[in-house]
């Protein structure tokens, strides 16, 4: 008899309506219950699934086979749930993983200029090719005192090293900060209004190109007067707003694609 295994699986205030349904309405009912079965980590219709499969390999070896196995249809329907539930758990988790993002340079406010800076960095082996921090703290010192010579006095400041933003958008400096992240923090605070923002290597492109060109023998600031040709598409991409995609995982494959102008 099946009838003890569903008792045994289904809770007393539910059994009124299970036991009472006509088999199509029992069926569908059960098969478009996905909700989760008591504290388990799977769904009822997959119990219902494999009670329904066990209970019917049981009567056919029974009546076909003469053979009366004596395993609990209950318990192991449960372990079997399990065992299937841990599989689609890991798919799911890696099914869910972040989606891509489309990010784009964004132009600053009116009467206001942007700095984006950023270190070169070697994406294949991950060593930075002017020193890492080092270079991108320098790019900041040079282009801020760079943009408050030339009289600019509102400034958007992006850089896409998190932790240098989150370094500098506190409000004091820590012990262990260096002389020349003092002289950075003594040119913010200077009487003019400077942002500091993160913002994605994605969209950060123009920088990160052009501190690539930097030669790690040769010190002090070097001026372009005009765009590189090889930069050109880049540079009127930014220009135009145009999106790039933003992979999982920090990966710097990207893509452009156009997006409406807001």
């Amino acid at each position: 008899m099946i009838e003890p295994v569903w008792r045994r699986l289904i809770a007393p205030i539910n059994q009124g309506v299970f036991f009472s349904l006509p088999l199509t309405d029992w069926l569908s009912s059960n098969i478009d219950n996905a909700l989760r079965y008591s504290n388990e980590n799977f769904a009822w219709n997959s119990l219902f699934g494999i009670v329904c499969w066990l209970a019917w390999k049981q009567r056919n070896d029974f009546v076909f086979n003469d053979v009366q196995e004596a395993w609990d249809i209950a318990v192991t329907s449960i372990t079997w749930a399990r065992h299937a539930a841990g599989p689609s758990r890991e798919w799911r988790r890696r099914t869910t993983a972040p989606m891509p993002q489309t990010v784009c340079w964004c132009a600053p406010p009116l009467n206001w200029v942007k700095l984006n800076t950023d270190g070169a960095w070697d994406p294949t082996t991950g060593i930075g090719k002017a020193g890492g921090v080092q270079a991108e703290l320098w790019a900041i010192l040079d282009g801020l005192s760079t943009t408050w010579n030339l009289n600019f006095r509102h400034l958007v400041l992006e850089c896409d090293n998190a932790r240098i933003v989150k370094d500098f958008q506190r409000c004091q400096s820590s012990r262990d900060s260096t002389q020349l992240v003092d002289r950075v923090r003594e040119l913010l605070n200077r009487t003019w209004t400077v942002i500091i923002q993160y913002v994605p290597r994605e969209a950060n492109f123009m920088a990160d190109n052009i501190a690539k060109l930097a030669d790690p023998n040769r010190r002090g600031v070097s001026f372009l007067d005009h765009c590189p040709v090889f930069l050109q598409a880049l540079l009127d991409a930014d220009r135009n707003g145009e999106a790039r995609l933003r992979l999982p995982q920090h990966r710097l494959t990207s893509c452009f694609r156009s997006l409406p102008r807001v």
